[in-house]
């Protein structure tokens, strides 16, 4: 958990624990960690920039694929601005966590990938079947909706207005009047262009509009509707977090990682105890420091 919450975790633990011995063998085991093995590391690293961590890592009806940005500013080869980035395929309805990679660029000895969206979302939606993916314009392509047909997987996404799959009309928005609707459809696939947006979609076919105030059509509401588990991950990673001050990236990814398990197990155990704590305010973080203690107590 965050710092803030040291002194409020501790009055939990069992009357043994001696908080200043046993604060810095904490420290001490978090200045050691280290997830690579010294001797193969820098061969690896030759083809892999993920090496140092990479042997620990492999690991709803709507989901969706989202780009996290988890914050570092130390030396790492595929840092992204001011952290490291993470394609995640999240739950709508919960938020789990269910496939997520690291973006690490352009591998050492290896030429630039093209389409790498397209592989990304195919990766991480491995093993899904007749669900929907929403996800935004750095992931959408024609090709990208085609082949998760093939797999009984449909698709909701914005789509970038430099794609030669949108008809110019479609594109064409000068004297259009803002939020109205123009369609486009294949035997499989449906484009609307809402002005100022596009959407693209395998799940819908026809020109329904449900609100007759706003003018949406229910793509867009569906859109709208699925977009956001991946910002109330984060959103619950920032309140409690594994995560230290540190210039070493593979430990970052370490408490990421670990956060992930933590969000994962929360919704997992809520769902399977509704009645748990219906009424506290706080159950999120009774259930980390129950968590917590349930770890460490048996090395105690």
């Amino acid at each position: 958990m965050s710092g803030k919450n040291h002194t409020t975790w501790a009055h939990h633990l069992p009357a043994n624990f001696q908080s200043n011995h046993d604060y810095a063998k904490i420290f001490q085991i978090l200045r050691i960690l280290r997830f690579n093995n010294r001797e193969t590391c820098s061969s690896r690293k030759q083809n892999d920039k993920f090496a140092a961590i990479h042997d620990l890592w492999t690991f709803g009806a709507f989901v969706i694929v989202d780009q996290q940005l988890v914050a570092f500013r130390g030396n790492c080869p595929f840092r992204q601005y001011c952290g490291l980035k993470f394609c995640i395929l999240c739950d709508n309805e919960t938020s789990y966590v269910w496939n997520i990679q690291p973006y690490t660029g352009k591998q050492p000895n290896q030429p630039s990938e093209e389409n790498r969206g397209l592989r990304v979302v195919l990766e991480l939606s491995y093993g899904l079947k007749g669900h929907n993916i929403t996800f935004d314009n750095a992931f959408k392509s024609y090709e990208l909706g085609q082949m998760l047909l093939k797999i009984t997987v449909t698709m909701i996404g914005t789509v970038r207005k430099n794609k030669p799959s949108i008809p110019t009309e479609l594109l064409n928005t000068k004297n259009k009047e803002v939020f109205s609707s123009t369609f486009a459809f294949t035997n499989n696939t449906m484009l609307v262009s809402y002005v100022p947006v596009v959407v693209q979609s395998t799940f819908h076919f026809n020109k329904n509009f449900p609100n007759s105030v706003s003018k949406k059509p229910q793509a867009i509401l569906d859109y709208n509707q699925t977009k956001g588990a991946v910002d109330t991950y984060d959103k619950m990673v920032s309140c409690y977090t594994s995560k230290r001050k540190t210039k070493r990236w593979p430990v970052v990814v370490f408490s990421n990682f670990v956060d992930i398990s933590a969000v994962n197990g929360y919704i997992l155990f809520t769902k399977v105890n509704p009645n748990w704590k219906q009424n506290s305010l706080a159950k999120r973080r009774l259930f980390l420091e129950n968590l917590g203690i349930s770890l460490v107590q048996i090395h105690i």
